[in-house]
């Protein structure tokens, strides 16, 4: 990190003026943002996922009525596509490299989790297929987030359905059954989760509700619900909940609000399995979809998805600035820096 420069690549709809995935370089001395710069022509590439070794990124894309993934090598010159698929229906929401070869998606529009196992040499799809999932024909259930724990287990976090269905892994990496769920407050929305640096807690954002939700973990894919968290003021109305992300030290938790518009941030407090607010920065655009702090920390890319722009803020262990730092892009959704 001796420049102190650190690219992000940006994940959009292309419903309006966007015409795929961009790039920015961040210097994390100055706190300067490049001039965005498109990386490849994609139809809505609204969700991005990141090899560890940042030589391969995972993309949503869709192409006229089919939905699916792409597979793109990560060189120095930008992003080359390997390999893409896609499948009749609206494209999934999320998406996660799991394994190194194994690829899960989230499809709220069709109810459907589906993996996509890749070649170990060059990354290109092999083979595909849907999770079994008895919910997969229930209207109410819009699956949005996916995770691996331990290596073993699936987590399927269902936003309809105020659930999360834990799944076993076989030994060859596909996914079988549902073995747990953990059913949540009705109405509440589960979003997208995060954990704990030891793996102890997980933290899941609600949508509906904008709650945060404290899981403690037990063993064998088993949660118990420790507390729900209200985020907002009683007086807030027509605001759901964006983005969490957790710091590297895991000292930290980061939300978004849409409609509220602000980025939000609390300390963690283990002890006493509680979260401790810290600050509340409102944003100069609005409904912020993602954001992403920076590999150092120092800042937090927001992308504003309504107001076409993506927005700096100072972070000081959560202590929170806005710069005024704003850039054009068109309906901005995703954000993700390269590993460093």
């Amino acid at each position: 990190m001796k420049n102190k420069i650190f690219k992000a690549y940006i994940g959009t709809y292309t419903t309006e003026e966007s015409e795929g995935i961009y790039s920015i370089e961040l210097n994390s001395d100055s706190g300067i943002i490049s001039e965005i710069k498109l990386e490849v022509i994609i139809e809505n590439p609204t969700y991005l996922s990141l090899s560890k070794d940042n030589k391969y990124l995972y993309s949503i894309i869709k192409k006229d009525n089919f939905g699916g993934i792409a597979i793109f090598r990560n060189n120095v010159s930008g992003l080359n596509m390997i390999d893409y698929k896609v499948n009749e229906g609206k494209p999934p929401c999320f998406i996660k490299n799991i394994f190194e070869d194994v690829i899960v998606t989230a499809n709220y529009h069709t109810f459907k989790i589906e993996e996509y196992f890749l070649s170990n040499q060059d990354k290109r799809i092999e083979d595909f297929h849907s999770i079994p999932n008895n919910l997969n024909h229930n209207l109410q259930s819009h699956p949005h987030y996916v995770d691996i724990r331990d290596d073993k287990f699936l987590e399927v976090i269902d936003l309809g359905m105020d659930q999360i269905s834990i799944y076993d892994v076989s030994k060859d990496n596909k996914l079988r059954t549902i073995k747990e769920v953990i059913n949540l407050k009705s109405g509440c929305g589960p979003r997208h989760m995060v954990k704990s640096k030891d793996d102890k807690y997980a933290y899941v954002l609600t949508e509906k509700t904008s709650e945060i939700i404290i899981l403690k973990y037990l063993k064998d894919g088993k949660y118990e619900v420790v507390k729900y968290l209200k985020t907002l003021p009683d007086n807030v109305k027509n605001s759901f909940g964006g983005a969490i992300h957790i710091s590297k030290d895991g000292e930290y938790i980061y939300i978004s609000h849409r409609g509220y518009d602000s980025i939000m941030s609390f300390k963690i407090d283990y002890e006493n399995e509680n979260l401790i607010f810290i600050d509340n920065c409102k944003l100069n655009g609005s409904y912020p979809r993602d954001f992403s702090l920076d590999p150092e920390e120092k800042f937090i890319i927001v992308c504003n998805e309504k107001s076409n722009n993506i927005e700096l803020l100072e972070n000081k262990k959560g202590k929170l600035k806005n710069l005024n730092k704003k850039i054009f892009c068109s309906k901005p959704v995703c954000v993700k820096f390269l590993n460093y």
